[in-house]
Protein backbone atom coordinates (compact mmCIF):
# COMPACT_ATOMS: atom_id res chain seq x y z
CA UNK A 1 0.00 0.00 0.00
CA UNK A 2 1.31 3.77 -1.00
CA UNK A 3 1.70 6.14 1.81
CA UNK A 4 -0.01 9.39 1.08
CA UNK A 5 1.05 11.77 0.51
CA UNK A 6 4.34 11.22 -1.09
CA UNK A 7 7.14 13.25 -0.96
CA UNK A 8 8.21 15.29 -4.07
CA UNK A 9 11.58 16.90 -5.14
CA UNK A 10 12.13 19.32 -8.14
CA UNK A 11 15.77 19.43 -10.10
CA UNK A 12 16.30 22.51 -11.90
CA UNK A 13 16.12 26.24 -10.47
CA UNK A 14 14.84 28.28 -13.62
CA UNK A 15 11.72 30.02 -13.99
CA UNK A 16 9.74 27.03 -14.79
CA UNK A 17 10.84 26.18 -10.96
CA UNK A 18 9.96 29.34 -9.52
CA UNK A 19 7.00 30.48 -11.28
CA UNK A 20 5.03 27.65 -11.80
CA UNK A 21 6.44 24.03 -10.40
CA UNK A 22 7.33 24.52 -6.71
CA UNK A 23 4.43 26.88 -6.46
CA UNK A 24 2.02 24.30 -7.63
CA UNK A 25 3.90 21.41 -5.95
CA UNK A 26 3.79 23.52 -2.63
CA UNK A 27 -0.03 24.08 -3.54
CA UNK A 28 -0.84 20.26 -4.15
CA UNK A 29 -2.87 17.84 -1.71
CA UNK A 30 -1.63 14.90 -4.00
CA UNK A 31 2.29 15.52 -2.88
CA UNK A 32 4.36 16.86 -0.30
CA UNK A 33 6.74 19.12 -1.44
CA UNK A 34 9.84 18.74 0.54
CA UNK A 35 12.96 19.27 -1.87
CA UNK A 36 14.92 21.44 -4.11
CA UNK A 37 17.88 20.11 -5.98
CA UNK A 38 20.28 22.73 -8.62
CA UNK A 39 23.59 23.43 -10.02
CA UNK A 40 23.01 26.57 -8.26
CA UNK A 41 22.80 26.69 -4.65
CA UNK A 42 21.63 29.97 -4.36
CA UNK A 43 18.77 29.96 -6.54
CA UNK A 44 17.73 26.17 -5.21
CA UNK A 45 17.93 28.36 -1.23
CA UNK A 46 15.95 30.99 -2.45
CA UNK A 47 13.58 28.47 -3.86
CA UNK A 48 13.23 26.68 -0.67
CA UNK A 49 13.10 29.08 1.48
CA UNK A 50 9.67 30.58 -0.28
CA UNK A 51 7.93 27.47 -0.05
CA UNK A 52 9.69 26.22 3.21
CA UNK A 53 11.36 23.00 1.51
CA UNK A 54 15.09 21.98 1.95
CA UNK A 55 17.50 22.60 -0.57
CA UNK A 56 20.15 19.94 -1.14
CA UNK A 57 23.67 20.36 -2.39
CA UNK A 58 24.18 16.58 -2.77
CA UNK A 59 22.08 14.65 -5.49
CA UNK A 60 21.88 11.88 -3.64
CA UNK A 61 20.39 13.07 -0.64
CA UNK A 62 18.29 14.94 -2.37
CA UNK A 63 16.51 11.73 -3.86
CA UNK A 64 17.19 9.65 -0.64
CA UNK A 65 14.41 12.88 0.40
CA UNK A 66 11.80 12.01 -2.21
CA UNK A 67 9.41 9.24 -3.15
CA UNK A 68 8.47 11.47 -7.06
CA UNK A 69 11.44 13.58 -8.59
CA UNK A 70 10.01 16.62 -10.93
CA UNK A 71 12.62 17.84 -13.82
CA UNK A 72 12.75 21.31 -15.32
CA UNK A 73 15.91 21.09 -17.50
CA UNK A 74 16.95 21.75 -20.50
CA UNK A 75 16.78 18.24 -22.68
CA UNK A 76 20.30 17.52 -23.17
CA UNK A 77 20.81 17.49 -19.46
CA UNK A 78 17.30 15.67 -18.76
CA UNK A 79 18.47 12.34 -19.24
CA UNK A 80 21.62 11.99 -16.81
CA UNK A 81 18.97 13.36 -14.04
CA UNK A 82 16.31 11.06 -14.97
CA UNK A 83 18.65 7.76 -14.95
CA UNK A 84 20.03 8.54 -11.76
CA UNK A 85 16.35 8.72 -10.24
CA UNK A 86 15.09 5.66 -11.45
CA UNK A 87 18.61 3.78 -10.52
CA UNK A 88 17.60 5.21 -7.07
CA UNK A 89 13.76 3.86 -7.13
CA UNK A 90 11.88 7.23 -8.06
CA UNK A 91 9.14 7.59 -10.13
CA UNK A 92 9.14 10.60 -12.71
CA UNK A 93 7.29 14.02 -13.50
CA UNK A 94 9.42 14.65 -16.75
CA UNK A 95 9.52 18.20 -19.38
CA UNK A 96 8.92 17.79 -22.93
CA UNK A 97 10.83 16.72 -24.72
CA UNK A 98 12.18 13.82 -22.40
CA UNK A 99 15.28 14.24 -24.71
CA UNK A 100 17.01 15.47 -27.51
CA UNK A 101 18.89 11.54 -28.77
CA UNK A 102 16.02 8.86 -29.35
CA UNK A 103 18.30 6.64 -27.42
CA UNK A 104 17.84 8.21 -24.24
CA UNK A 105 14.56 8.98 -24.47
CA UNK A 106 14.17 5.00 -25.09
CA UNK A 107 16.36 4.53 -22.22
CA UNK A 108 14.43 6.55 -19.59
CA UNK A 109 11.24 4.74 -20.85
CA UNK A 110 12.54 1.04 -20.64
CA UNK A 111 14.57 2.07 -17.34
CA UNK A 112 11.37 2.84 -15.72
CA UNK A 113 9.69 0.20 -17.03
CA UNK A 114 12.17 -2.91 -15.60
CA UNK A 115 12.08 -1.15 -12.10
CA UNK A 116 7.94 -0.48 -12.59
CA UNK A 117 8.35 2.77 -12.10
CA UNK A 118 5.51 5.52 -13.22
CA UNK A 119 6.26 8.72 -15.33
CA UNK A 120 4.32 11.06 -16.46
CA UNK A 121 5.39 14.17 -19.30
CA UNK A 122 4.34 17.49 -18.91
CA UNK A 123 2.70 18.22 -22.34
CA UNK A 124 0.77 21.06 -20.73
CA UNK A 125 -1.75 20.68 -23.68
CA UNK A 126 -2.55 17.70 -23.17
CA UNK A 127 -3.21 17.72 -19.42
CA UNK A 128 -5.08 21.03 -19.12
CA UNK A 129 -8.43 19.88 -18.22
CA UNK A 130 -10.11 22.06 -20.86
CA UNK A 131 -8.29 20.60 -23.72
CA UNK A 132 -9.16 16.94 -22.67
CA UNK A 133 -12.57 17.87 -22.64
CA UNK A 134 -11.87 19.25 -26.43
CA UNK A 135 -9.67 15.84 -27.29
CA UNK A 136 -12.74 13.78 -26.06
CA UNK A 137 -15.66 15.76 -28.08
CA UNK A 138 -13.22 15.28 -31.28
CA UNK A 139 -12.73 11.34 -30.75
CA UNK A 140 -16.54 10.85 -30.30
CA UNK A 141 -16.98 12.91 -33.57
CA UNK A 142 -14.47 11.25 -35.41
CA UNK A 143 -13.70 11.53 -39.12
CA UNK A 144 -11.32 13.65 -38.85
CA UNK A 145 -8.27 13.91 -41.98
CA UNK A 146 -6.12 16.59 -41.35
CA UNK A 147 -5.09 19.16 -39.47
CA UNK A 148 -2.91 21.91 -38.52
CA UNK A 149 -0.40 23.02 -35.90
CA UNK A 150 1.07 26.77 -36.02
CA UNK A 151 3.67 26.63 -33.26
CA UNK A 152 5.16 30.42 -33.15
CA UNK A 153 6.42 32.82 -30.39
CA UNK A 154 8.74 35.35 -30.45
CA UNK A 155 11.09 33.95 -27.46
CA UNK A 156 14.23 34.23 -29.81
CA UNK A 157 13.64 37.66 -30.37
CA UNK A 158 11.41 39.54 -27.62
CA UNK A 159 13.13 40.77 -24.45
CA UNK A 160 9.36 41.07 -23.34
CA UNK A 161 8.59 37.36 -23.96
CA UNK A 162 8.60 36.18 -19.87
CA UNK A 163 10.79 33.20 -21.50
CA UNK A 164 13.69 35.41 -23.63
CA UNK A 165 15.73 34.68 -20.59
CA UNK A 166 16.21 31.08 -21.48
CA UNK A 167 16.73 31.40 -24.73
CA UNK A 168 20.30 30.39 -24.52
CA UNK A 169 19.69 26.44 -25.31
CA UNK A 170 16.13 27.33 -27.02
CA UNK A 171 18.94 29.28 -29.84
CA UNK A 172 20.96 26.21 -30.66
CA UNK A 173 17.24 24.10 -31.60
CA UNK A 174 14.70 27.08 -32.31
CA UNK A 175 11.07 25.81 -31.62
CA UNK A 176 11.90 22.02 -33.21
CA UNK A 177 12.87 21.18 -29.80
CA UNK A 178 10.73 23.52 -27.79
CA UNK A 179 6.98 23.81 -28.94
CA UNK A 180 7.11 21.06 -31.18
CA UNK A 181 6.81 18.35 -28.62
CA UNK A 182 3.22 19.90 -27.92
CA UNK A 183 1.74 19.38 -31.07
CA UNK A 184 3.51 16.46 -32.22
CA UNK A 185 2.01 14.98 -29.13
CA UNK A 186 -1.79 16.64 -29.72
CA UNK A 187 -1.61 15.58 -33.60
CA UNK A 188 -0.38 11.93 -32.73
CA UNK A 189 -3.33 12.00 -30.14
CA UNK A 190 -5.69 13.13 -32.37
CA UNK A 191 -4.85 11.29 -35.78
CA UNK A 192 -2.51 8.38 -34.41
CA UNK A 193 0.83 7.02 -35.18
CA UNK A 194 3.02 9.08 -37.68
CA UNK A 195 4.46 6.71 -40.89
CA UNK A 196 6.31 9.65 -42.77
CA UNK A 197 7.21 12.76 -41.90
CA UNK A 198 8.53 15.56 -44.45
CA UNK A 199 9.84 18.65 -43.62
CA UNK A 200 11.92 22.44 -45.11
CA UNK A 201 13.36 24.82 -43.61
CA UNK A 202 12.24 28.94 -44.24
CA UNK A 203 13.87 32.54 -43.44
CA UNK A 204 15.13 32.39 -39.99
CA UNK A 205 13.62 29.66 -37.98
CA UNK A 206 10.85 29.02 -39.70
CA UNK A 207 10.27 25.48 -41.06
CA UNK A 208 7.34 23.37 -42.05
CA UNK A 209 6.46 19.79 -41.33
CA UNK A 210 3.70 17.40 -43.09
CA UNK A 211 3.05 14.51 -41.08
CA UNK A 212 1.27 11.34 -42.93
CA UNK A 213 -0.33 9.18 -40.41
CA UNK A 214 -0.55 5.51 -40.61
CA UNK A 215 -4.62 5.63 -40.85
CA UNK A 216 -4.61 8.29 -43.56
CA UNK A 217 -4.46 11.49 -41.63
CA UNK A 218 -2.68 14.41 -43.13
CA UNK A 219 -0.91 16.88 -40.88
CA UNK A 220 1.03 20.04 -40.92
CA UNK A 221 3.55 22.13 -38.29
CA UNK A 222 4.23 25.66 -38.74
CA UNK A 223 7.18 26.14 -36.58
CA UNK A 224 9.46 29.59 -35.52
CA UNK A 225 10.67 30.73 -32.35
CA UNK A 226 11.38 34.64 -34.26
CA UNK A 227 8.33 35.11 -35.30
CA UNK A 228 6.40 38.74 -33.64
CA UNK A 229 3.63 38.41 -31.14
CA UNK A 230 1.05 39.73 -33.56
CA UNK A 231 1.11 36.36 -35.14
CA UNK A 232 -0.89 33.61 -32.98
CA UNK A 233 -0.57 30.43 -32.86
CA UNK A 234 -3.12 28.35 -33.49
CA UNK A 235 -4.42 24.56 -33.38
CA UNK A 236 -7.14 23.19 -36.06
CA UNK A 237 -9.00 19.82 -37.62
CA UNK A 238 -10.90 19.28 -40.12
CA UNK A 239 -13.17 16.23 -41.73
CA UNK A 240 -16.70 15.09 -42.24
CA UNK A 241 -18.00 17.02 -38.93
CA UNK A 242 -16.30 20.76 -40.94
CA UNK A 243 -13.40 22.33 -38.74
CA UNK A 244 -12.31 22.83 -35.09
CA UNK A 245 -10.02 24.34 -33.41
CA UNK A 246 -8.38 24.21 -30.09
CA UNK A 247 -9.83 26.60 -27.51
CA UNK A 248 -7.17 29.11 -26.64
CA UNK A 249 -6.26 29.34 -22.90
CA UNK A 250 -8.14 31.56 -20.66
CA UNK A 251 -5.77 32.28 -18.46
CA UNK A 252 -2.19 34.14 -18.31
CA UNK A 253 0.23 31.63 -18.59
CA UNK A 254 1.58 31.33 -14.92
CA UNK A 255 -1.95 30.29 -13.80
CA UNK A 256 -2.56 27.70 -16.41
CA UNK A 257 0.87 26.40 -16.20
CA UNK A 258 0.30 26.04 -12.48
CA UNK A 259 -3.09 24.34 -12.66
CA UNK A 260 -1.97 21.97 -15.13
CA UNK A 261 0.76 20.82 -13.15
CA UNK A 262 -1.21 20.61 -10.62
CA UNK A 263 -3.24 18.10 -12.70
CA UNK A 264 -0.07 16.28 -13.32
CA UNK A 265 0.74 15.48 -10.06
CA UNK A 266 -3.05 14.22 -9.50
CA UNK A 267 -2.33 11.77 -12.38
CA UNK A 268 0.82 10.51 -11.54
CA UNK A 269 0.15 9.84 -8.03
CA UNK A 270 -3.01 7.83 -9.21
CA UNK A 271 -0.82 6.09 -11.73
CA UNK A 272 1.32 4.86 -9.04
CA UNK A 273 -1.22 3.83 -6.61
CA UNK A 274 -2.49 1.72 -9.94
CA UNK A 275 -5.30 3.71 -11.15
CA UNK A 276 -5.60 3.70 -14.96
CA UNK A 277 -4.85 7.41 -16.63
CA UNK A 278 -5.00 8.85 -20.02
CA UNK A 279 -2.15 11.17 -19.69
CA UNK A 280 1.18 10.79 -21.49
CA UNK A 281 4.19 9.02 -19.79
CA UNK A 282 7.85 8.50 -20.83
CA UNK A 283 7.41 6.00 -23.42
CA UNK A 284 5.09 8.02 -25.42
CA UNK A 285 7.31 10.85 -24.82
CA UNK A 286 10.27 8.81 -26.23
CA UNK A 287 7.54 8.22 -29.22
CA UNK A 288 7.24 12.33 -29.14
CA UNK A 289 11.09 12.02 -29.59
CA UNK A 290 11.05 9.76 -32.44
CA UNK A 291 9.28 11.87 -34.57
CA UNK A 292 10.67 15.20 -34.00
CA UNK A 293 14.20 13.80 -34.51
CA UNK A 294 12.59 12.38 -37.82
CA UNK A 295 11.73 16.24 -39.00
CA UNK A 296 15.43 17.16 -38.00
CA UNK A 297 16.84 14.41 -40.27
CA UNK A 298 14.20 15.31 -42.95
CA UNK A 299 15.44 19.27 -43.20
CA UNK A 300 18.89 17.90 -42.78
CA UNK A 301 18.68 15.46 -45.42
CA UNK A 302 15.59 16.63 -47.44
CA UNK A 303 13.98 14.06 -47.94
CA UNK A 304 10.42 12.11 -46.53
CA UNK A 305 11.80 9.63 -43.26
CA UNK A 306 9.92 7.20 -42.26
CA UNK A 307 8.88 6.32 -38.44
CA UNK A 308 9.59 3.28 -36.63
Amino acid sequence: MTLHPLRFGLIGTGIWVRDVQAPAAAASSAVRFTSVYGRSQSAAATIASAHGVTAHSSLEQFLDSVDIVGIALPPSAQPDFAMAAIAAGKHLLLEKPVAIEVSAAQRIADGLDAQRLKSLVFFTSLINPRNQTWLADVHQVGGWVGGRVDAFSGVLVDPANPFHSTAAWRSTTGALWDTVPHAVAMLTRIFGPVATVSASAGIGDLKTAVLNHRDGGLTTINLAMDMPSSVPGETVIYGKAGKRELPAAVLDWKTNARQVYGEALLSLVAAIDGKATTHPDARFGAYVTEVIAAIEHSLEQRRPIAIG
